[in-house]
């Protein structure tokens, strides 16, 4: 059966698995930042909590992130504070649907 180009792992195909270090010094390699990308955990939790700031479903968030919900519920601490006025207004919406 021929494979469609789609088919084919996209980074290092001839690896059965790939390390966090594989993945810091590819993303370091393709990059034009000066500065290099010494911890991927943390680009995670930013990718995470910016989310979590724009307002993504939890549930979505969840499955897409891989983490515990003990480990969302910890980043919950680095969402910026929600407005009074925006949170009730939200809560509001979500209560009429």
């Amino acid at each position: 059966m021929a494979r469609e180009s789609g088919d084919r792992a996209f980074f290092r195909p001839e690896r059965t698995r790939i390390t966090r270090a594989d993945v810091v010094s590819f993303i370091n390699r393709c990059s034009d930042r000066e500065e290099s990308l010494y911890c991927i955990q943390r680009t995670r939790i930013t990718w995470m909590v910016t989310h979590l700031a724009a307002g993504t479903h939890l549930a979505a968030l969840h499955r897409a992130s891989g983490v515990t919900t003990a480990q969302l519920t910890k980043y919950l601490a680095f969402v910026p504070p929600l407005d009074d006025e925006v949170a009730f207004r939200q809560l509001s919406e979500a209560g009429q649907s």
